[in-house]
């Protein structure tokens, strides 16, 4: 193969999570209780343009969520020691168009100044130019309309693309004897149950951003570069995989501990009460950064005492980001749970 599949813990738990999603979302279609108040949900305007954002979102955290260890050249077998991503692979002009230092959004100079030497041999401190960022152009001058015409051919094709979802949709959602101009009619007007035309709307705006930010980025730093030089804009895409683990498995790690304690307290009431309530005080007295420091630093110990469990600096990443969640779920149970014991003793009394 070219390429050996690699497992992280994150990964794992993302595909059962995504896995869950479908068995739920295929439980749910066959139920009308639990189909009807999605089917509510689905009605909202901005309920299905957040849905495309979201799905948006969750895409580049998929792609960032399947990691490999691609096969070195030569024929003998033997695989890199870099995990890699498909969005790494996906992205891989930007990862590798690194500068020296820091640079601003759509720049062709440097952030700072240099001293650099011309051919005639006079030294002067100036911007040099970037490696990368803007090097097609022989005048920076003509910046300003290159990135004019870039952007305007990365829109067409945005809405291009956008064209192409809109005619599939038409096609699968017209009626027997109905014509597509009619559909798109129906569309337009919101005649439709589901609201087509909000989130057609922002699925093309979703469509033209990207098209715009890939386009590009592959001329300039769209975002600019960090310290060590490195492409802003692909580092904002590797962080959403980021944001997408930590609020995702928090957010489960926290729910059991709020409803079990929450309910638990509202309903039996009692010593049950203040036992409960001591205990999310205590907890609550304690700094949050402590006990994520101590964590983390328990477990970068544990590390370096079992350095063969941990084989690439991804693991040991993906342990840390691991340990982070568990953390802030165990900590960060106490608001809802005090919520939910407030509406249970309502609900009791």
């Amino acid at each position: 193969m070219p390429f050996q599949l690699v497992f992280l813990w994150t990964d794992v738990l993302i595909y059962v999570l995504l896995a869950a999603v479908i068995g739920f979302g295929l439980y749910a279609a066959r139920h009308e209780h639990l189909r009807a108040p999605w089917r509510l949900v689905a009605r909202r305007p901005l309920a299905a343009a957040a849905a495309v954002v979201l799905a948006a979102y969750a895409a580049v955290g998929l792609l960032d969520s399947f990691h490999f260890h691609a096969r070195l050249a030569g024929g003998d077998g033997r695989y890199s020691a870099e995990v890699r991503s498909l969005l790494d692979v996906l992205a891989a002009p930007l990862r590798a168009r690194t500068e020296k230092t820091y640079s601003a959004p759509f720049a062709t100079h440097a952030y700072t100044k240099e001293t650099v030497e011309h051919p005639d041999g006079r030294v002067a401190r100036e911007y040099p130019r970037l490696e990368h960022g803007g090097a097609h152009l022989e005048d920076p001058g003509g910046r300003a309309a290159d990135i004019a015409a870039r952007a305007a051919l990365a829109t067409l094709a945005g809405l291009g693309l956008w064209a192409v979802a809109v005619a599939g949709l038409v096609a699968l959602r017209r009626r027997r004897g109905e014509t597509p101009a009619s559909v798109w009619r129906r569309f337009a007007r919101g005649e439709d149950e589901i609201p087509w035309r909000t989130l057609l709307v922002t699925l093309g705006a979703v469509l033209v951003l990207a098209a715009n930010a890939v386009g590009l980025s592959f001329y300039y730093h769209v975002l600019g570069t960090d310290q060590v030089g490195q492409d802003v804009f692909y580092r904002s895409l590797k962080s959403v995989r980021t944001g997408l683990v930590i609020g995702t498995l928090t957010t489960l790690v926290m729910l059991p501990f709020a409803l079990l304690f929450g309910i638990a307290a509202g309903y039996f009431r009692g010593w049950v009460d203040n036992i409960i309530q001591y205990f999310y005080t205590t907890l609550n007295s304690i700094p949050w950064v402590l006990l994520v420091a101590a964590s983390i630093l328990s477990l970068q110990v544990y590390m370096a005492n079992n350095p063969e469990a941990f084989n690439t600096t991804a693991e040991r990443a993906d342990m840390r980001l691991l340990f982070l969640c568990l953390i802030m779920g165990v900590t960060s149970w106490t608001g809802l749970c005090r919520l939910l014991r407030g509406e249970t003793f309502k609900l009791r009394e």
